[in-house]
């Protein structure tokens, strides 16, 4: 099977697993997230996917998933073409696309995507721009104080004694 990230056949089924780890992250199954792993794996292969790729999906059982292990596995056979941070940093993109598909951002999701990027071996300054970023409700309160607060009443309505509503 010839592919657009160079990865030999054998390898290429972790990669899948992994991908398949991003559709069933937040354990729900979205069509749309399905749908984007056929577009991303099209893209690799330019094209058709190959039918024992398209088993592999099928086949996928998330009960038996092991991320670390998919991810070590992918290293090991291709530590050549995972040498480069940019081809780790692919896979978190193609993770990114599929939690992406559902419009709908889970925080498990974001958290199996901080996982692979871990088992991956990239700093959260690698990856930062594709992860969610949570907000303590302490954080806000400035903002939900602000955003409370009437805006003050301007001098000339003051001076009229037009009503205003706040």
């Amino acid at each position: 099977m010839e592919n657009k990230l160079k990865i030999t056949d054998y390898a290429m089924k972790y990669l899948v697993n992994i991908l398949m780890g991003a559709v069933y992250s937040d354990k729900k199954l979205e069509g749309a997230e399905l749908v984007k792993v056929d577009q991303i794996l099209s893209e690799i292969f330019e094209g058709e996917i190959p039918e024992e790729i398209k088993r592999i999906v099928k086949e996928f059982d998330p009960k038996n998933f092991d991320p670390k292990f998919n991810v070590e596995m992918l290293l090991a056979l291709e530590s050549e073409t995972f040498k480069d941070k940019a081809n780790k940093r692919k896979i978190l993109e193609f993770i990114a696309s599929i939690h992406d598909a559902d419009d709908v951002l889970a925080i498990e999701e974001n958290e199996y995507l901080c996982k692979i990027a871990e088992y991956l071996g990239l700093s959260e300054e690698d990856y930062k721009d594709l992860k969610l970023e949570i907000i303590s409700i302490e954080e806000l309160k400035p903002f939900i104080k602000k955003m409370a607060t009437p805006p003050p009443i301007p001098e000339e309505a003051k001076k009229k004694k037009i009503k205003t509503k706040v």
